[in-house]
């Protein structure tokens, strides 16, 4: 049985950060899935995924007509704390990479496409580490209903 939009478009963006995150040779904690950091040291990082929908939009006002899915696909990238913030940040241009705008990921049938530019924002502190979040715009649309 195929996922419902919602799932399969998380499920590709997904699918995609472990390829990047398997590119770069880091470990990366994906949603409700059991996971160990590794050991804070000055050349420890590692990535977690967020999937944050938006509302879903119906594109007409006919109920067969197309829905539309958008919202943040979010990594953050986690990095040792008292190391700079370049290392994380070269980590984070890496990833925007791999999230291109244009790319196109697909589950069940569904297609994610990366609608805007993927963008880093400021390097925050958690806990004993940085992190650059990494905010990677998606839309999907899928017939009603999805």
């Amino acid at each position: 049985m195929a996922d419902p939009a919602d799932v399969a478009i998380e499920r590709a963006l997904n699918n995609q950060a472990q390829a990047a995150a398997a590119a770069l040779s880091l470990p990366i904690a994906m949603p409700y899935v059991a996971f160990t950091p590794p050991t804070p040291s000055p050349t420890a990082a590692w990535l977690r995924s967020t999937y944050i929908p938006a509302d879903t939009l119906g594109l007409g006002v006919d109920p067969q007509s197309s829905n539309q899915h958008y919202g943040l696909f979010w990594i953050d990238v986690f990095y040792a704390l008292n190391t700079g913030e370049y290392g994380a940040r070269r980590i984070a241009a890496q990833l925007c990479s791999f999230f291109k705008r244009g790319s196109e990921f697909v589950a069940d049938g569904f297609r994610v496409q990366i609608w805007k530019p993927p963008f880093a924002r400021p390097t925050m502190r958690e806990d004993a580490w940085l992190h650059v979040p990494v905010l990677i715009p998606f839309i999907a649309f899928a017939s009603n209903p999805a």
